[in-house]
């Protein structure tokens, strides 16, 4: 089966189910085959292990070594070095990677599938510009614009980049090709928004940045209490005009209950706005918004989701006093949203959260975050704590992946997955893989200091583990409610609150490294 060509072209013909090199065609088995395809459709994307067995072998129980044995023949195949690869790059205790070019042809494809993402379209939407005449309504095109991708993320037939990312760099970027291109995003979404007394005036575009070519351009000029309309016209309008491209079939769309007064819409916005500054008083004014909208409009399951969220943006804070309190009341507000309104995938997705810290409940978090990606499967929040859940959960090789399929919705703003990757990593003492997701962080937080700390220490490099937790200290310092490291237990009663791990020896191990790196962690966790 070896081919001794120079540098062939590879072309992978479903129709013939045969690899061809260029004129000349290489049959392969039925499983080598549907594994090479499998490569092909996902280029660039980290494949792990389970991964590769679930799709190529599923419900089999099979020897440990084959999947190794079987990217082995295929390297023969495609005459590529382990060592030095232009086609299958090995990550070390992570899986496997395509960064070779093989085309997929003659057949269906597999699009509909969540490994086959790269075939649907990939939209990117900006922030929309404030064009009212007191350039005071930005709150409003923002809320319009992340509004509008939350109903793009409903549609299968399209991906759509989270506006962590997309939101970066203005509603105005000086290279929207290069953007384009850092997003991986094939169509661009702008737009504006104009008040006036009582009448809204939005703008959109789309635009293909590889060519340069307006799509589609409409204008909506709708009466203040219509503008719910409009989010729901340009999402139609978006999703039929890229459905050219591509099967039509299998598009799903689940209806989001409206309030009935732009007024209590208008407070959610703000309130999220102020829940992105992450601070104690920017929670505390966020409430505030999400108070006077349930007020306007009780059944408003948005708006008590949340209300939700804030709750636990403040069990993961550093400011809190009361953690556990703040864990409960998010749990409790987020059955109320899926209780008013039980197609909203965000009030699912803070309910898994709540289950998760609040609860310990592991089980029925798994089932929200499976609902909220069923109801919305484009929400990179969904992918990322689902991540962390599965990573607390001991489940190394499901988070690692969870977490890439985030990172390639939102590839920008990655930093939260890349800590659920190390500590999946770190949980099966994979300490490099661990590391290394750690180094990728441009700008690290204090948390992320500790963890490069311990990972250092477990690796026994101990004056880098030694300059992170130096480092991590000094961020810290004055800065815990409580001052956890004035009290015996408390550096541990700090981490084992924060961090709730389904096994407590899970726990004891991301203990064990922090002590080696230097933190004092009191009596031993095992006594609690």
């Amino acid at each position: 089966m070896e081919l001794k060509k120079h540098s062939p072209h590879f072309r992978l013909d479903v129709y013939s189910k045969r690899l061809l090199a260029d004129d000349t065609a290489i049959a392969l088995t039925p499983k080598l085959f549907s594994m090479l395809r499998f490569f092909a459709e996902n280029p660039g994307r980290l494949i792990t292990k389970q991964e590769l067995l679930d799709q190529i072998w599923p419900d089999t129980h099979v020897a440990d070594g084959l999947v190794k044995d079987y990217v082995r023949k295929i390297r023969n195949v495609l005459n590529d070095d382990a060592e030095q690869p232009s086609f299958i790059e090995t990550a070390r205790g992570m899986g496997y990677r395509l960064i070779g070019d093989i085309p997929v042809s003659g057949g269906d494809s597999t699009a509909g599938s969540p490994t086959a993402a790269r075939l649907t379209p990939t939209v990117a939407v900006l922030p929309f510009t404030d064009a009212s005449d007191g350039m005071d309504q930005e709150h409003f095109a923002t809320g319009i614009a992340e509004d509008i991708i939350a109903e793009l993320a409903r549609f299968r037939i399209l991906t759509i980049i989270a506006s962590e990312s997309s939101f970066l760099h203005g509603a105005e970027p000086p290279d929207l090709g290069n953007l384009a291109h850092r997003l991986a995003a094939e169509y661009i979404v702008r737009g504006s928004v104009r008040r006036a007394g009582g009448r809204v005036r939005v703008n959109v575009q789309l635009i293909e940045p590889g060519s340069g070519r307006l799509v589609w351009a409409e204008n909506y000029d709708r009466r203040t209490d219509d503008v719910f309309a409009v989010h729901d016209d340009i999402a139609c309008a978006i999703a039929s005009k890229l459905a050219g491209y591509m099967e039509e079939t299998g598009r799903r769309r689940a209806a989001r209950k409206r309030p009935q007064s732009l007024s209590a819409y208008e407070h959610l916005l703000l309130g999220n706005w102020h829940l992105k500054q992450g601070t104690e008083q920017g929670v505390a004014k966020a409430r505030e918004m999400f108070q006077t909208a349930i007020d306007l409009e009780p059944t408003y399951a948005r708006a008590h989701a949340e209300m939700a969220f804030s709750y636990m943006l403040e069990f993961w804070s550093d400011w809190t006093l009361s953690p556990d309190r703040a864990a409960a009341s998010a749990l409790a507000l987020a059955q109320e949203a899926t209780g008013l309104d039980h197609l909203d995938a965000r009030a699912h997705l803070y309910l898994a959260s709540a289950y998760h810290y609040a609860d310990a409940n592991f089980t029925a978090a798994g089932l929200a975050y499976d609902r909220a990606i069923q109801l919305n499967p484009n929400d990179y929040d969904a992918f990322c704590l689902r991540s962390w859940l599965l990573a607390l959960s001991g489940q190394a090789d499901e988070g690692i992946a969870c977490a890439e399929q985030a990172i390639r919705l939102s590839p920008l703003t990655t930093e939260d997955c890349r800590v659920a990757q190390c500590f999946a990593a770190y949980g099966a003492k994979r300490y490099e893989y661990a590391l290394e997701a750690l180094l990728s962080i441009a700008e690290p937080t204090a948390h992320v200091k500790a963890f490069l700390a311990m990972c250092h220490a477990q690796l026994g490099q101990h004056d880098a583990a030694a300059r992170a937790m130096s480092d991590f200290l000094a961020m810290t310092s004055g800065q815990f409610a409580g001052d956890p490291g004035g009290s015996r237990n408390g550096w541990r009663n700090y981490w084992a609150t924060r961090y709730p791990f389904k096994d407590k020896a899970n726990l004891q191990h991301m203990l064990e490294g922090l002590a080696k790196a230097g933190l004092p962690m009191g009596r031993s966790a095992d006594r609690d």
